[in-house]
């Protein structure tokens, strides 16, 4: 089944053999290793596996073979939001709201990494279901780079109507940043709320049109939109990037203000708090393998925590810090031991696969199913067994693997059979 078609390939579904879940696999032809597109894909290939965040699509796997590379992604079953809003023409302005916000936080992860996607449109961005309330995901890394300040993006790359007039510049000495993306959330807002793109016509007069930051607000495509709504996108479309508003900023904004999920409760609090705490004092190898786990979790099962995340991850950067833990208004001995949880198990700071693993920890039923998908993924070679030379693959570091794998080979075989990496597993846990 054909799910749809990228910038460089088609995007099909595809069930995995060991553990039976569904997936989006998409197949890019490569016509020699020396192709500049190899190296493109290659690029493509290393921001994804950095992400970690709720509102972005995962990257599971990737394969190479001869003529291709396949990536093996997380399977979103709605639509794109291109094709919602094509059903009703224009949402309503909390609907629009509560869409932006779920999109601005994707893009803050991503500008706090240092990486400009370059590509947002209303294409890139798929419902996780076909529930009416489903959650956004970002997809489609193709044109994503990190940047800097000693190295600005410089290629014209994107999809027109979207395109940033720094992008669009015709000086040969142009330079941007990952400001581009707030101007293309700039048009999807304008598109949300009106039903219209601001910028239309053929490719040169709009081309101008958007380097000049010409577009009104049409009173019968705008009738019954609030003011706070206009001033929002037309704070996302200045001309000059450095006036335009930030993802940090834009998500400040008084249109957005009490858009978003609904706030934890002392309950849900407490227990999340709990969960963290419990998932510092497990063993190095059952956080490493919990973290694995949570890369294999279905998406009912994610999405029982994702909420509790995105309420803790106070300055929407991705991440659960210290700085977070203390606008959550904890109790002073609580927030202090948290504090010294998270800093010697997570460096200091708490990712969306940590917090998952945390829950996986304490408030999941592990399944057998769950565990076996897990050994399956540490297993490379499918023997049945974990070698350091699996693990060398699988985690990239062979020091780190020969220290994953004395901490569970209590018999010093030198592999690991399912049996015995359950046990490491559940040890302390009391299951």
């Amino acid at each position: 089944v054909v799910l749809g078609e990228g910038y460089s390939g088609l995007v099909r579904m595809a069930t995995g053999v060991h553990d039976g879940r569904t997936y989006a696999l998409k197949s890019v032809q490569v016509p020699d290793r020396s192709s500049p597109q190899l190296k493109q894909l290659r690029n493509e290939t290393q921001v994804f596996l950095e992400l970690d965040h709720p509102h972005v699509c995962r990257l599971y796997d990737v394969y190479e073979d001869e003529g291709h590379v396949h990536f093996a992604m997380e399977h979103c079953a709605g639509r794109e939001l291109y094709d919602r809003l094509a059903e009703v023409r224009k949402f309503p302005e909390f609907t629009a709201a509560s869409t932006m916000v779920q999109m601005l936080v994707a893009i803050r992860y991503l500008h706090e990494k240092q990486i400009a996607h370059r590509d947002i449109k209303l294409e890139n961005f798929l419902y996780e279901t076909e529930q009416a309330d489903a959650r956004l995901k970002l997809i489609d890394f193709g044109f994503s780079k990190r940047w800097s300040q000693d190295k600005p993006l410089r290629k014209a790359c994107g999809t027109a109507y979207y395109m940033a007039p720094e992008v669009l510049a015709e000086d040969q000495d142009k330079s941007y940043t990952s400001q581009c993306d707030m101007w293309s959330l700039g048009v999807i807002a304008f598109m949300l709320l009106s039903g219209h793109a601001p910028f239309e016509g053929d490719p040169e007069n709009m081309a101008n049109n958007i380097r000049n930051g010409s577009y009104s607000f049409d009173p019968a495509q705008w009738r019954g939109v609030s003011p706070d709504a206009k001033a929002f996108v037309s704070s996302l479309l200045q001309v000059d990037g450095s006036v335009r508003m930030t993802a940090e900023a834009a998500l400040r904004h008084k249109w957005l203000k009490g858009v978003g999920h609904k706030r934890l409760t002392g309950a849900e609090l407490r227990g999340f708090v709990g969960n963290l705490q419990r998932f510092s004092q497990a063993t190095r190898f059952q956080r490493t393998v919990l973290t694995m786990m949570a890369w294999t979790l279905r998406p009912e099962d994610s999405r029982r925590v994702r909420r509790g995340f995105l309420e803790m991850d106070q300055k929407k950067r991705g991440m659960i810090t210290k700085e977070d833990l203390k606008s959550l208004k904890l109790d002073k001995k609580v927030a202090e031991e948290l504090e010294e949880a998270i800093e010697s198990s997570c460096d200091g700071e708490v990712s969306y696969s940590d917090f998952l693993a945390a829950t996986v920890l304490v408030g999941l039923d592990m399944d057998e199913s769950t565990i076996r998908a897990t050994f399956n993924k540490f297993d490379h070679d499918r023997s049945g067994l974990i070698t350091k030379s699996d693990l060398e693959v699988v985690m990239g570091d062979p020091e780190q693997a020969e220290d994953f794998l004395a901490a569970a080979d209590e018999a010093d075989t030198g592999a690991l059979s399912y049996e015995a990496f359950k046990a490491a597993l559940s040890e302390g846990t009391g299951r």
